[in-house]
């Protein structure tokens, strides 16, 4: 069993290392597209959070303006809400 318990704790602390290097990874929450520019998805300065959003945060393409933002990679995420009060937001693969 020494060796059992030797390899738990060894994932146990890289485990714990990933969490302190990537504290967000775990947390879901609101994301939103920050300003009314165009931009790829995969862009963490367009997002207010300064993260690119994960499967479970809901997203936010909302700001008025008129813009593109293109997905131009694989993401999933917990609920999309795309439109602003003015001008036109675009998605594009």
């Amino acid at each position: 069993m020494p060796g059992h318990e030797q390899a738990v704790l060894s994932l146990t602390i890289v485990f714990l290392l990933v969490l302190a290097v990537f504290p967000d990874a775990t947390q879901a929450g609101d994301v939103s597209w920050k300003d009314p520019v165009s931009g790829n998805w995969n862009d963490p300065t367009k997002w207010d959070t300064g993260i690119v959003p994960g499967p479970s945060d809901n997203v936010f393409i909302t700001v008025d303006g008129t813009y593109t933002v293109t997905l131009n990679v694989n993401a999933t995420v917990a609920s999309l809400t795309m439109g602003a009060s003015s001008g036109e937001q675009t998605f594009h693969r």
